[in-house]
């Protein structure tokens, strides 16, 4: 047998279902939901069954019926009150819990302190006669201190003979003036080469003119001939700017010989060594360290050979 309202197979007899709580066939006449013979849902209205064909006995009254029904389902809602009971008790039993666990905590927490309470009062009882030993013992030693300092003080009251102190004042020297070209007051070498009634003189190298040069005079290439710039007084000196051959013309710079590495030597016997680049033009050379010096000596180490003579050439000294 199947129930008439939700089509769960309940036993034969059964006078409310299993699973929907409804009672069975209790009113005559109302049509139920589901067919009671094979369980298939019905039409309403329907007087058979569509799925088995068996007829549909109507019940008589549909609110008798359902609160028929309705009573089935309050007796199983009623079943319930135990399992809450049951769960209500055991979350009673965990705030119980809680509530014990927590007040022990505070307890421990209270006990610590006044066990803290009592250990400090004891230490501050026994540290009393130190601490009035320490204080005597720093008033004893403030009054030695003002004692000494007293005999001090009138001691160096006392009328000291005097010593006349005499001071030397070293006067630190100006630094010198940074150089210029225009500074130069003489220049010299130790050669230079004479031709066609004129002599290509040291002096050329300073006179701003391109197309007038020094040449050494000596044989050969010209290595270790030197030209020498006097100052007349010492200066600052940073570097200068050579234009290296002769820069007169391509043709005569390539055909004379050029200077390829400079040995400068400065008054006070120091000495540095720079390298040229074989190319019409200027070039700087910087030194290591402004230098102070009353003048400068530039010698002939090596020479890039000139195709048709062997005179080296220097056209150009502009000094800074």
């Amino acid at each position: 047998m199947k129930c008439q309202f939700c089509g769960t197979e309940i036993a034969d007899r059964a006078t409310f279902c299993v699973s929907c709580g409804r009672q069975q066939d209790s009113v005559k006449r109302i049509q139920p939901m589901f067919c009671t013979n094979c369980g298939a849902k019905l039409k309403e209205g329907a007087k058979f069954c569509g799925s088995c064909g068996k007829t549909v006995k109507n019940l008589e009254n549909r609110q008798v019926a359902e609160t028929i029904s309705l009573q089935a389902e309050e007796k199983v809602t009623q079943s319930m009150p135990y399992q809450n009971e049951q769960q209500d008790s055991g979350e009673n039993k965990i705030g119980m819990i809680i509530c014990i666990v927590v007040i022990c905590a505070l307890l421990c927490v209270g006990i610590g302190i006044g066990i803290w309470y009592l250990a400090s009062g004891r230490n501050g009882k026994q540290t009393e006669p130190k601490n009035e030993k320490t204080v005597t013992e720093q008033q004893t030693t403030t009054q030695a201190v003002t004692t000494e300092a007293t005999t001090a003080a009138a001691t160096d009251a006392a009328p000291q003979p005097t010593e006349e102190v005499k001071e030397t004042v070293t006067e630190a020297e100006p630094p010198a003036q940074e150089v210029q070209t225009s500074n130069v007051v003489k220049v010299t070498a130790t050669s230079s080469l004479s031709e066609y009634g004129m002599t290509h003189s040291p002096e050329r190298i300073i006179d701003g003119d391109l197309s007038t040069a020094w040449v050494e005079g000596a044989g050969g290439q010209g290595r270790g001939e030197s030209v020498t710039l006097d100052f007349g007084g010492t200066y600052t000196v940073s570097g200068f700017t050579i234009y290296p051959g002769y820069q007169k013309s391509e043709d005569l710079y390539y055909k004379n010989s050029r200077p390829s590495a400079l040995r400068v030597t400065y008054s006070d016997g120091t000495v540095e060594e720079f390298t040229l680049e074989d190319k019409m033009g200027a070039q700087m050379i910087t030194f290591s360290d402004p230098v102070q010096t009353d003048s400068l000596t530039l010698e002939i180490e090596s020479v890039y050979a000139g195709t048709k003579y062997q005179d080296t050439v220097i056209t150009e000294i502009n000094i800074f």
